[in-house]
């Protein structure tokens, strides 16, 4: 809270810190371990909305799914593949949608009326 920086700094640390530990942890431990620490900060001390938090968090954790070398998703993709090729591949073969989830994530955070636009009308 005292920190004298942009909003979207820390915002961008988060994400960073979400991908680093989607590396080391499973998606729903991280869930569980998580969000206790970074709702208060994001919705609290840095103002954003509960339901912007909450949709960029599970696009925060299907990437989290997706990252070597827990990533449960990889293995699934992997294991649907066959014996065709090495793991490796797979996960050249994510990157693609790994670089598209975080371009909406980019796009959800530039833009978050696109998001909060259904509840709304609420």
């Amino acid at each position: 809270m005292g920190l004298d920086v942009n909003r979207y700094v820390v915002w961008a640390c988060v994400v960073v810190i979400y991908m680093v530990l989607g590396c080391l942890v499973d998606g729903f431990d991280l869930l569980l371990i998580t969000t206790p620490v970074f709702y208060p900060v994001a919705v609290k001390v840095l103002g954003f909305d509960p339901v912007w938090f909450g949709v960029t968090l599970v696009v925060l954790l299907e990437m989290s799914l997706l990252t070597p070398p827990v990533g449960m998703n990889l293995f699934v993709t992997h294991g649907l593949a066959g014996d065709e090729g090495r793991l490796t591949e797979t996960v050249a073969g994510i990157l693609p949608f790994m670089a598209i989830m975080l371009l909406c994530l980019v796009i959800m955070t530039a833009f978050p009326s696109l998001i909060l636009y259904l509840p709304s009308l609420l």
